[in-house]
């Protein structure tokens, strides 16, 4: 015999992840997100609807997380990159030539090294900017533009992450000894509490930057409670009012 029903959970943007909830004869709380982006719950059929949601609740930043690395893994696998093409930097679509635009605005300041600048230099002729980046562009294969937008990337996350995790470490208590900055195929982030060390998924980057905070807050929490368990959950909750 098994119960179903559906539990509401808010993205950073404010749209609603339903998540399709069904009580069976097991005896532990999973999840799971399908490959179509559908996100499942099982729970045991004497759980209370209370402590159901409490336990969805209490995991909505990894739903996130696998929703996200699932909408990353699909935009990777379409058409070639062009000048032209459509990339999400601070969850905002913009071209891979604005995006590269030392011009560009950016929620987070980039280092003068992630942008075209050097490539550009000063301009002298009567040939603006913009047509002298298109012409850079226009020359390097799709591999070489992501290498670009790679590289754009982590400079991003790396400027971004400085007063994310300062005004963290200052609301926790805690000390992060090292932050390094990778691409990572199955996860967002991660932590070694015995050494004070986090790592951070360039890819964030195409997300909004609530999205960045989220997993920052997750790994330090981690240096307070290296396991998942509901002292965890707590602490990650409360990091919701201490910043």
């Amino acid at each position: 015999m098994t119960q179903q029903f559906t539990i509401f959970l808010p993205r950073p943007d404010g749209t609603p992840i339903p998540v399709v909830v069904t009580k069976k004869r097991v005896k532990n709380f999973n999840l799971r997100v399908t490959p179509s982006g559908e996100v499942h719950a099982s729970a045991p059929l004497g759980a209370s609807r209370e402590r159901i949601e409490a336990f969805v609740k209490r995991n909505n930043d990894w739903i996130i997380s696998r929703l996200a690395q699932r909408e990353q893994r699909q935009a990777t696998a379409r058409e070639p990159l062009s000048p032209l093409s459509i990339i999400a930097l601070w969850g905002m679509p913009i071209t891979v030539q604005d995006a590269l635009d030392h011009n560009f605005a950016s929620p987070a300041p980039r280092p003068k090294q992630a942008t075209f600048a050097s490539f550009i230099g000063t301009d002298e002729s009567n040939e603006g900017p913009q047509a002298k980046l298109r012409a850079i562009l226009d020359g390097l294969t799709s591999d070489e533009l992501q290498a670009h937008i790679d590289q754009l990337y982590a400079s991003e996350v790396t400027s971004a992450l400085r007063d994310i995790v300062h005004a963290y470490e200052i609301a926790m208590g805690v000390v992060v000894s090292r932050v390094s900055v990778r691409s990572m195929k199955t996860r967002w982030g991660s932590c070694t509490p015995k050494t004070g060390a986090i790592r951070i998924a360039r890819e964030l980057a195409a997300y909004p930057v609530e999205c960045l905070d989220m997993v920052v807050a997750h790994e330090l929490v981690h240096l307070l409670e290296p396991s998942h368990n509901q002292r965890f959950h707590a602490l990650l909750e409360d990091r919701k009012s201490v910043v």
